[in-house]
């Protein structure tokens, strides 16, 4: 009875641990983006714009952005955040009465397909307001300077956690050696 029992934890626990280990990567073998990390449009956080950038003064500084250009990125920033804001609003509105009608002991089938619509209209009308944002935050720019902003993404998306002067991946610090301690390399 006893190694019968055994047996059965035994065989729960390696279950659960094969569930563990293998569910996830399989899980992102289909994710979207062609398998690739960052790719895809609806990838998380794919709809946030570089917008932010006049809060930077080391961005500002980088890209020589003029006064001017500072105080039109700050404008376009709060504009395009004041057209999305009501719709997220509602978008969680629509969530709201969808969650009520979906827990109701008679689902009105048809209500939630067109909450469900509704979500979706309005999820792209905030697509369409950050694909016009990044219009004019591109007409604003030179082209000098969105090349060096591409650059300079490109190059934080290179950092990681480890990332740091005389740092190696693993977050191991490089000691400065003598002569007497590079023979041993």
């Amino acid at each position: 009875m006893k190694a019968s029992l055994g047996r059965k934890i035994g065989t729960y626990v390696l279950v659960l641990m094969l569930a563990l280990c293998c569910l996830p990567p399989v899980a992102g073998a289909f994710a979207s983006g062609e398998g690739r990390p960052g790719k895809g449009f609806d990838r998380p956080g794919h709809g946030r714009l570089a917008l932010g950038i006049w809060r930077s003064p080391q961005v500002i500084e980088k890209l020589q952005l003029s006064n001017e250009q500072v105080k039109q990125l700050r404008d376009l920033d709060f504009a395009t955040s004041e057209k999305v804001l009501p719709l997220k609003s509602q978008i969680e509105a629509v969530h709201l009465k969808m969650d009520r009608t979906i827990t109701d002991d008679n689902v009105d089938r048809k209500l939630v397909l067109r909450l469900a619509k509704k979500t979706a209209d309005l999820k792209g009308k905030i697509f369409v307001r950050h694909i016009e944002a990044r219009l004019a935050f591109k007409a604003i720019l030179t082209t000098d300077q969105l090349n060096e902003l591409k650059h300079f993404f490109i190059q934080q998306k290179k950092r990681g956690p480890w990332y740091g002067q005389n740092c190696v991946p693993g977050g191991y610090k490089i000691e400065k050696r003598g002569p007497q301690d590079s023979a041993a390399f």
